[in-house]
């Protein structure tokens, strides 16, 4: 089951477009004042449970990829007719 994070982590950082959890595992979607792209992902000691869980701050490790426009556009384009996505589809980080 995939956990949308993406109100809860928006209060710390405005830039996120997309942020949903797995298992032990969270990715994050944002954009930079400058336009970059990125994705960070994040590897938990605790399974993600509901948007509002510790899980989000139980973190073990993390790692960021920057993207160009064209690697998220199908991304953003679903985002912006309301359609489903699942970070976890586009991107095998593990």
């Amino acid at each position: 089951m995939i956990i949308d994070y993406t109100d809860y982590l928006q209060k710390e950082n405005l830039n996120i477009i997309l942020a949903q959890g797995k298992e032990k595992n969270i990715l994050i979607l944002g954009q930079e004042d400058d336009g970059q792209y990125w994705l960070e992902y994040r590897w938990l000691s605790i399974p993600c449970t509901h948007s509002q869980d510790e899980a989000v701050v139980c973190v073990q490790g993390t790692d960021v990829i920057y993207l160009e426009k064209e690697e998220v556009k199908e991304i953003l384009d679903k985002l912006a007719k309301n359609q489903p996505v699942s970070l976890f589809d586009y991107f095998q980080l593990f």
